[in-house]
């Protein structure tokens, strides 16, 4: 269990609440969560995944790939020619979940690359297995970035949002993705999904994407209530327009 609060003496109270009931150990501040590797220094904290990107890197015996400089090919969801099934779906559909495990954690950078691969577990070929080693190679070479959180005067406390979209981005059915990400103090939510109507224009998949924003922007803000960081001012929402 991971328990957070401002104020010590509230951590003893629920550690002391919870001690009635059941046996458990105080392991002090948190140095290891669920795969997470947490640091602190000076009010930052830094959440690295190395540890598990190095067992996913040998359980799938990549350890002597090369690393790639991007999670995915360019070219790959607008490639249409047929490729073989994948005779073992299930080893792919082990590696897909424990690349999206590390995408919604700390790795925002591989979260497309994630999403497109997620919609072919069904009945993936030879070459989505090859753009899921791809972001492995990718995770390979960044294993020792981290995920910062806390506060910065260059950053300060506001909430702020990108929205962006890739027109029919999905060939074979015409649709668009959603891409966004929010910051406070450091990248805290990012969404990649495939959006659910067909869009006719590009602007009209900035508007779609634009509005799946918003609501998240909407969930953040009263999260953000609850933990005393009320946001008074209006939160601005870029829109990445090419």
């Amino acid at each position: 269990m991971f328990v957070a609060a401002s104020d010590q003496a509230i951590i003893d109270d629920v550690f002391h609440g919870l001690q009635q009931f059941f046996d458990i150990c105080d392991l002090g501040e948190t140095r290891y969560f669920l795969g997470m590797e947490v640091a602190k220094d000076d009010g930052i904290y830094s959440i690295s995944l190395r540890s598990y990107i190095v067992r996913t890197i040998t359980k799938f015996g990549m350890r002597n790939a090369k690393p790639s400089r991007t999670p995915m090919n360019v070219g790959y969801s607008q490639d249409t020619e047929p490729s073989e099934p994948l005779q073992d779906g299930e080893h792919y559909r082990s590696l897909v979940g424990a690349l999206l495990y590390i995408a919604v954690t700390a790795w925002p950078d591989i979260a497309n690359a994630v999403g497109i691969l997620g919609r072919k577990v069904s009945s993936p070929s030879e070459s989505d297995w090859t753009a899921a080693k791809r972001i492995l190679r990718y995770l390979k070479g960044t294993r020792e970035w981290k995920l910062v959180l806390g506060r910065s005067q260059a950053a300060g406390t506001c909430l702020i949002a990108y929205s962006d979209a890739d027109w029919a981005g999905d060939v074979a059915s015409r649709k668009s993705t959603t891409g966004s990400v929010i910051f406070f103090n450091g990248a805290i939510s990012w969404i990649s999904r495939k959006q659910t109507p067909v869009t006719l224009s590009s602007i009209e998949a900035e508007y779609c994407a634009l509005s799946e924003t918003s609501q998240e922007v909407v969930w953040v803000r009263r999260l953000l209530k609850n933990f005393n960081e009320e946001q008074n001012q209006p939160t601005t929402v870029f829109v990445l327009q090419i």
